[in-house]
């Protein structure tokens, strides 16, 4: 019964890493569900023509991203915008700089040219694309480290219950 009890005990320090790893994922999953809301967002302003408040219906990454009570018809709404990227789902996982840069993207769209916005929105995608590849590379190299550290935790805690 020991023996067991003490295989649990390093069970869970290996699940503790595994855990913590998984909050990786999530903020890769992040960056790249950013990167296809902004590609999306550049297609349909360069092969569309929507007006632009109504330009973000229907694009299912709006919600996983921002939030679930934007509501894309209000007056407000750019205010509305800019707060849903401050203190939406993508506010815990992105970091300053990026929710600086996909504020810019978002609430400045309609200042220029088509096609000038499109061009813009390809920066945009790209630098999340980027981020993401680059968060993917890192979480990979975490992922295995954490999972490595909870397992020997759990073997130190199941030596020291020994």
């Amino acid at each position: 019964m020991r023996f067991l009890a003490l295989i649990l005990v390093i069970f869970i320090g290996f699940e503790g890493g595994v855990l913590a790893g998984e909050s990786l994922s999530s903020r890769t999953d992040m960056l790249e569900k950013t990167a296809r809301l902004l590609r999306e967002i550049q297609n349909r302003l360069l092969f569309r023509h929507e007006i632009y408040a109504e330009l973000l219906n229907g694009i299912p990454e709006v919600r996983e991203v921002l939030d679930d009570t934007l509501f894309i018809s209000s007056p407000a709404f750019l205010e509305q915008l800019e707060q849903a990227v401050e203190n939406g789902r993508c506010a815990k996982w992105l970091e300053d700089k990026q929710r600086a840069l996909l504020r810019e993207a978002l609430c400045e769209m309609g200042g220029s040219t088509r096609a000038a916005e499109g061009e813009r929105m390809e920066y945009y995608a790209c630098f999340f694309e980027e981020e993401a590849r680059t968060a993917k590379k890192q979480e990979q190299e975490k992922k295995t480290l954490y999972r490595s550290i909870g397992l020997y935790c759990g073997v130190l805690a199941a030596i020291l219950l020994a």
